[in-house]
């Protein structure tokens, strides 16, 4: 038995020498190594190429083994033992499978664990911006053969095994991914009656799915929001789906599928019944919260839809799209009630006032236009970042509005409402302010973006003065949100975690497991 310890202060990455692709009779297996036989070849690499291991620091001190006493096929399996009972990111990887996208590929494998106990598989682009095929599998304590088919969605993949928050060990052995449907009778050396515990995926789903232990997303979380009576967040991200949080512990309560691009903004309704999504591939969908069904999907942009916005009587549903336009539509039905135009680019972001009778908007073109609801006239254009404007947010009186600019500009600016007079501007970040957000007293305005490390920045509204810095993301936050009570924050990230902080003093209450 040959030990490799895996310590998750850093990433530790095991690769193998490159070998032909192995064959069983009538497929191609695109995995080398497939049996764990040439651990003797096993190198720390930070390639990340063939089989490696990744985790987070929640999973120090998890091991794998490459064990004798233990396999299916040849002499040798590999023995897991995860540790972090509270977490999915202790992952074993293979990576990278030349596919065709579009194709089907079949992953098969042979697990036991010491005891009955769950295990994720699932393909993941090499970039890690799209997952497919993911299956919640159930390990028993007996040798058997698991598996599931999926069409690729990338030309270069990974093969993941999750593990799911169990800390029981497991092995895994004869792993194979083939082009094509599975094709039965592969049998490894030692199999005397193999017996199939195959799940196959459901990959092509457009409702919600609840799943406990949550994962989060596998790609950047563009997009948080708090309900409005805070007991749930949502999120959007690069994986293409909406997700629903209960806010007080992070279980997740749905997980809405259906999107064919990210979904780059999300907004519950005031009465918190419906939450809208707008996404990449051009569309909103409109989701009942209560059990996550989709509604009705709202199509006419054609450009993404990166921001989304409830009037505050929950009548009228404002989205801003990369087609340099606005739309407002009837809630109720669908319908489109009209069209804003005057952005002579990408619009970022919309906001309606807290009466509902105006609606701010920012875009690429470095302006802030104010709209008249009632009749879409434009009322004032603001005008003074120096690059795109990313985010604005009404303050709760409606006296006020935040703006945030790009990488050339990096500040947050105040506006007066009635005159559209700039009232302060202040550098809020090393790079681009990405979202701005309002507490609900309105004295205290956060910002995502970086800060320089990747913080939030919580800043007292007057005179504009830093409060405090909350660290903690690996990578840029993308979106910032107050919950309704003021005493949390949810902010999105370029990381692939959602995370909900305690304002007070800037705690980390809980965070979705980083992929």
């Amino acid at each position: 038995m040959h030990e490799k310890s895996i310590h998750w202060v850093a990433l530790l990455a095991l690769s193998l020498v490159v070998a032909p692709a192995a064959t069983h009779g009538q497929v191609v297996n695109l995995v080398q190594n497939p049996s764990f036989e040439d651990d003797a070849i096993i190198l720390e690499d930070q390639a990340e190429d063939k089989w490696w291991t990744w985790g987070s620091d929640t999973g120090v001190n998890s091991t794998v083994w490459f064990d004798k006493s233990e396999c299916i096929d040849g002499v040798l399996s590999l023995r897991v033992d995860p540790k972090g009972a509270n977490n999915w990111d202790f992952i074993v990887v293979y990576s990278p499978i030349p596919q065709q996208v579009g194709t089907k590929y079949t992953a098969s494998f042979w697990a036991k664990a010491r005891a009955p106990r769950p295990l994720g598989v699932q393909m993941k682009a090499e970039d890690n911006l799209i997952t497919w095929g993911e299956t919640d599998l159930q390990i028993t304590t007996d040798w058997a053969e698991y598996r599931f088919t999926a069409a690729s969605q990338n030309a270069r993949a990974k093969l993941e095994f999750l593990c799911a928050g169990s800390e029981t060990s497991l092995w895994l052995d004869f792993v194979n991914v083939y082009e094509g449907e599975y094709v039965p009778g592969i049998k490894p050396s030692k199999a005397v009656s193999p017996r199939k515990a195959d799940q196959p995926a459901s990959v092509d789903k457009a409702v919600a799915e609840p799943l406990s232990p949550a994962r989060g997303h596998s790609g950047r979380v563009n997009a948080v929001v708090f309900s409005p009576e805070g007991r749930t967040v949502a999120s959007g991200g690069a994986d293409n789906t909406v997700q629903l949080w209960r806010a007080s512990d992070g279980s997740r309560i749905h997980k809405l599928e259906g999107h064919k691009g990210w979904v780059m903004s999300v907004a519950f309704s005031p009465d918190g019944t419906t939450l809208a999504s707008g996404s990449e591939d051009k569309t909103v969908r409109l989701w009942r919260v209560a059990d996550g069904h989709y509604v009705r999907e709202l199509r006419g942009h054609t450009g993404a839809v990166v921001a989304v916005a409830f009037s505050p009587d929950g009548a009228v549903l404002a989205t801003g799209s990369l087609d340099n336009s606005i739309r407002l539509w009837r809630v109720s039905d669908g319908a489109l009630l009209r069209t804003l135009t005057g952005h002579g680019d990408f619009v970022n972001s919309v906001a309606f006032s807290p009466d509902g009778k105006m609606l701010a908007s920012g875009g690429d073109d470095q302006t802030i236009k104010l709209w008249r609801v009632a009749d879409g006239a434009e009322l004032k254009t603001l005008t003074g970042h120096k690059d795109y404007v990313a985010s604005v947010a009404f303050s709760p009186d409606g006296q006020r509005l935040a703006s945030s600019g790009g990488w050339q500009d990096k500040t947050v600016r105040l506006w007066r409402v009635t005159d559209g007079i700039l009232e302060r501007s202040w550098e809020a970040s090393s790079n681009a302010v990405t979202s701005v957000a309002f507490s609900p007293d309105g004295r205290t305005l956060a910002s995502g973006g970086g800060l320089g490390d990747n913080s939030i920045g919580l800043w007292q509204v007057n005179p504009g003065t830093l409060l405090r810095k909350i660290t903690g993301h690996a990578e840029s936050v993308l979106s910032v949100a107050f919950s309704p009570d003021g005493t949390k924050i949810a902010t999105g990230s370029m990381d692939r975690t959602l995370r909900i902080w305690r304002l007070a003093d800037g705690a980390l209450l809980w965070r979705t497991p980083r992929w």
